[in-house]
């Protein structure tokens, strides 16, 4: 994809995940932005895990995208599509079952 000017940041986004989406490059997550991080591996168990991260000092939430797994913390089961709250700075790790 080719810009040929130069866009706001919010344009800009919009053209970035238009060109993301078109490239086969879109996946559950794309969909959050900063102040929320993610990330996802495989465990030793071979498990699915993905993290988030709030880097910022306000609560964030999030809708839980991938299929049902438990928060390996405080074990707590976490189901698709369940809104997760995040405290300032806060994290969850969850593996998928």
């Amino acid at each position: 994809m080719y810009v040929g000017c130069l866009p706001s940041a919010a344009i800009m986004s919009k053209i970035l995940a238009r060109a993301a989406q078109e490239a086969g490059c879109w996946g559950a997550d794309q969909g959050l932005a900063f102040p929320l991080i993610t990330r996802s591996g495989r465990n030793q168990a071979g498990r699915l895990v993905h993290y988030y991260f709030n880097y910022s000092p306000a609560g964030q939430s999030f809708v839980y995208p991938y299929p049902a797994g438990s928060e390996l913390i405080s074990g707590a089961p976490v189901a698709p599509g369940q809104e997760i709250r995040l405290a300032g700075w806060g994290f969850v790790i969850i593996e998928e079952d």
